[in-house]
C-alpha cells in the first residue's frame, strides 16, 4: 500500500463533534439477525471467547480488555453490529469491531504490533485485499482525519466490482501504544464520502482509547 493522502481533514472541532456523534447510544442488530435489540453484552456473548476479551460498559460500548480499545455503540449512520476475536496468537491479541454504515460496512481491527512497522503491515493488507477482490485496482487515497498529538495514519483505497456495481474498499493503518490499528471500510463508489470520514474518525477513536488505557 502506498502512502496516499488525498483529502486531509485536520479540523479538530469537527473531529470532536463526530467522535461524540458515533459514541451516542444506539441499538445494534441482534447476533441472530432477528432484528431484536442487542446489547454490548449480547454481542460479547455471541462470539467465541468474547467474555474473556471484551467487557460491556454502561454506556453501551464494548471495551477490548487487553488494549483498552472502545467499540462504541454508534449512532444512526454507523451502528455496532458485531465483535471479532481472531485465532492469531494469544486470545485477545487479534480482535475487531464490525459496524454497519449506509450500503456498506466498517471494521476496526486491533492486533499486537510486535516488531512490524506500519509499512510492512500495509504490504500485508494490500495482499489480503487482492485475494479478497481479485479485480481490485488501487486508486487515490481516502479521506484522512488527523487529531493533535496522534500519529497520522497511512491509507489507501481500491476499486472493485461487486454484484455488477462499482465499489471501493479503503484501509487506514495507525498505531496505538503497542497495537496496530486497522480500519477497513467497504462502500459503493459515488460522490459522497461519508464512510471514509466515519472510518477515519473511528481510527482516531481507537488511537485515543488505547492511548488513554496505556497511560493509566
Amino acid at each position: 500500500m502506498s502512502v496516499l493522502f488525498m483529502r486531509h481533514l485536520a479540523a479538530a472541532p469537527m473531529v470532536v463533534f463526530l467522535l461524540a456523534l458515533i459514541a451516542l447510544p444506539a441499538v445494534a442488530a441482534a447476533p441472530d439477525g432477528a432484528g431484536q435489540p442487542a446489547t454490548a453484552q449480547q454481542l460479547i456473548q455471541a462470539v467465541k471467547g468474547g467474555s474473556t476479551v471484551f467487557r460491556a460498559e454502561p454506556s453501551g460500548a464494548a471495551v477490548h480488555i487487553q488494549s483498552g480499545m472502545v467499540c462504541v455503540p454508534g449512532a444512526q449512520q454507523m451502528r455496532l453490529s458485531g465483535l471479532l476475536v481472531g485465532p492469531i496468537g494469544a486470545i485477545g491479541d487479534d480482535v475487531g469491531c464490525d459496524y454497519i454504515v449506509p450500503d456498506g460496512k466498517i471494521t476496526v481491527f486491533a492486533t499486537r504490533l510486535g516488531t512490524r512497522t506500519l509499512q510492512a503491515a500495509a504490504v500485508d493488507v494490500a495482499r489480503v485485499i487482492k485475494l479478497a477482490f481479485p479485480d481490485a485496482k488501487q486508486i487515490g487515497g481516502p479521506m484522512i482525519a488527523s487529531y493533535p498529538g496522534l500519529q497520522t495514519p497511512i491509507a489507501g483505497s481500491w476499486s472493485f466490482t461487486s454484484d455488477g456495481k462499482p465499489s471501493i474498499t479503503s484501509v487506514w493503518l495507525g498505531r496505538g501504544g503497542d497495537w496496530l490499528i486497522e480500519v477497513r471500510a467497504t462502500y459503493p463508489a459515488g460522490e459522497r464520502h461519508d464512510p471514509e470520514l466515519l472510518a477515519s474518525v473511528t481510527l482516531i477513536n481507537a488511537q485515543m482509547s488505547i492511548g488513554k488505557s496505556a497511560n493509566r
